[in-house]
């Protein structure tokens, strides 16, 4: 095998599969306005792919709110990354339905 063909399977192997670890975040929004920006960008900029999962808080309509709070928080945040930095960046906004009930005695 030559060493074009040898460096070419090694640079896609390296792009396909990063060595790093992913650096996993689960977090409300408030932490996730306060500081993924700050740590997302510390993150990818070590080298490291970085998946965000953001929760509502528990309540009814725990799916609704989950999908409402993605379409808020998620397009403004992307637009402080560059192509590169995104490929290196997954968020998502989970519900669960186990969460559909409030907290007794929280406000």
């Amino acid at each position: 095998m030559n060493r074009a063909v040898l460096l070419n399977i090694l640079i896609m192997k390296t792009k396909q599969c990063n060595e790093l670890p992913v650096i996993m975040a689960a977090c409300d929004e408030v932490y996730f306005r306060r500081h993924a920006l700050g740590f997302c960008k510390s993150a990818i900029s070590s080298g490291h792919d970085v998946l965000i999962v953001v929760s509502p808080i528990p309540g009814p309509d725990v799916q609704t709110r989950a999908k409402a709070l993605a379409d808020r928080l998620f397009p403004r945040f992307r637009k402080k990354f560059n192509d590169e930095e995104l490929r290196s960046l997954k968020l998502i906004c989970v519900h669960d339905e186990r969460a559909s009930q409030a907290f007794e005695g929280r406000a």
